[in-house]
């Protein structure tokens, strides 16, 4: 059984003040997690090991609701080439993620603490 443990979700910038709330970026990321778990499916179905990591996925949203200067942080196995192409996945699952939009020139901050690992039934 593939997991991904959620473990933090920090926001900063103009989140409830533009309308934008915490749930609603809670609701979007939710909705990407099938994609994020093939992500790290699909590279775990390329070798016959078994490799967990530690992420943040660090991104901007802007107020048309695009996601943009997405960062994903990779805190252990960073050059297991596995891990790489997960990362790179991740990535592209975020930049097809779009919010609501929202007033305001600013801009909301999202830092998510992610964990990739199996477990076992």
């Amino acid at each position: 059984m593939l997991k991904i443990i959620i473990m933090s979700i920090l926001f900063s910038g103009i989140c409830q003040a533009n309308g934008l709330e915490s749930s609603t970026i809670r609701k979007h990321l939710a909705a990407k997690m099938p994609m994020m778990k093939k992500c790290y499916k699909d590279e775990l179905d390329k070798t016959n090991r078994k490799f967990k990591f530690n992420s943040v996925l660090n991104f901007n949203i802007n107020n048309s609701g695009r996601v943009e200067d997405i960062n994903i942080d990779i805190k252990d196995n960073a050059d297991n080439k596995y891990v790489q192409a997960t990362s790179a996945c991740l990535k592209l699952a975020l930049e097809e993620t779009i919010f609501p939009k929202f007033k305001g020139k600013g801009k909301v901050k999202v830092n998510q603490t992610m964990r990739f690992e199996t477990m076992l039934r």
